[in-house]
């Protein structure tokens, strides 16, 4: 399979970019406030985005560059390119929260996948269709969000699915590889360095009472779905833990 690094955009560049255009402290959004980092890594998924549409793919991976593999990588890889008429957006890397999702669907015997039924963090690997490519694109004329709120939002009405065994993951997502990272004297993002929005920040009052909102009847609709058993609580943390390191990386002791 052959790829294509594409320059990210740089977060000092933004205020030279008129589209699209970044739209802060407005109501529409799920953030009332997106900083410059943040909307510089959303424009660089809608400009891989682009380059899909341009070359007509019919299916793309998105990769970040900050990435652990396992060893079954390519040959899983391989098989799912062949199957992308199952999905609009595969997210196959790790998650370190705990998340509704639908049941277990068969790809393959040995390859399975899960509904995503509400939003995740993290948008590092992902498997993206030209439909969803021209989707994300259409809806994104204004950025108001993180990219990953946005790509695995279920709001998109995309058939967006989890792999239930990652084959591979950021390594900031679990403490085992962040000791790997060490160790190998690779340098990854310093979340806890970011600025915490402040109370302000996080918008008005009005507005977070409208969030709060929201929040209750997302999660009185996956309750309903997890009550009649199309969905279920996957805990990320054992994702992560569980997820095999390749051959050629070990932990010292």
């Amino acid at each position: 399979m052959s790829y294509t690094r594409i320059e990210a955009i740089d977060a000092i560049d933004i205020c030279k970019i008129e589209y699209p255009k970044v739209v802060r402290r407005n109501w529409r959004f799920s953030r009332w406030h997106i900083d410059d980092i943040s909307a510089a890594i959303f424009m660089s998924h809608r400009k891989v985005y682009e380059a899909i549409l341009e070359r007509e793919l019919p299916v793309a991976l998105i990769l970040e560059d900050d990435l652990v593999f396992r060893d079954d990588f390519s040959l899983i890889l391989k098989r799912l390119h062949n199957y992308h008429h199952g999905f609009d957006i595969l997210r196959i890397g790790t998650f370190s929260q705990d998340r509704v999702m639908g049941k277990r669907q068969y790809l393959f015997p040995d390859v399975t996948m899960r509904r995503i039924y509400q939003e995740m963090a993290d948008a590092g690997a992902y498997l993206v269709t030209r439909y969803a490519c021209q989707r994300l694109l259409e809806e994104s004329h204004f950025i108001g969000e993180h990219v990953d709120d946005f790509v695995f939002s279920p709001r998109r009405k995309l058939r967006t699915f989890q792999l239930t065994s990652p084959i591979c993951s950021q390594y900031i997502q679990s403490e085992n590889l962040q000791k790997l990272a060490i160790d190998m004297k690779i340098k990854i993002s310093q979340r806890e360095l970011l600025q915490t929005p402040s109370i302000v920040e996080k918008g008005p009052l009005l507005y977070r009472l409208k969030k709060e909102t929201i929040r209750l009847i997302n999660r009185a609709y996956l309750n309903s779905a997890m009550l009649y058993g199309s969905a279920e609580v996957v805990n990320g943390l054992s994702i992560c833990a569980n997820f095999s390191l390749p051959n050629n990386l070990k932990l010292k002791n």
